[in-house]
């Protein structure tokens, strides 16, 4: 499931509403085993911002992902599109994967 969408925020607010439900079973299940304890903690994420761009080479149109703020900037070619493209071009996938990566950096903003 995929984290952020609205069944999981569903499924957070029920786990939360049935702790106490919950926090019985688990001292229970702790009197007959081993363990002391179980830690719960709620935590938050923070993301990078991201991007996906076309970008048009001469081995085809290779999406990437750029992520990252400022001057601390990643850039991801899909891995499946370059990969079908160095087989279909009889090149090396380290080939298409440079050229990617140089015109991603010549058409984009990115220092």
């Amino acid at each position: 499931m995929k984290k952020g969408t609205k069944r999981d925020r569903r499924r957070q607010y029920a786990i939360r509403r049935n702790l106490r439900k919950v926090s019985c079973v688990v001292l229970l299940v702790l009197l007959f085993l081993a363990f002391i304890g179980i830690r719960r903690q709620e935590m938050e994420r923070t993301v990078l911002t991201r991007k996906t761009v076309d970008v048009k080479t001469r081995f085809g149109v290779i999406p990437v992902k750029i992520s990252g703020e400022g001057d601390y900037k990643r850039v991801h070619p899909e891995y499946e599109k370059v990969s079908g493209a160095a087989s279909e071009h009889g090149v090396p996938f380290g080939a298409v994967y440079d050229e990617v990566l140089t015109m991603t950096y010549r058409n984009e903003d990115i220092s």
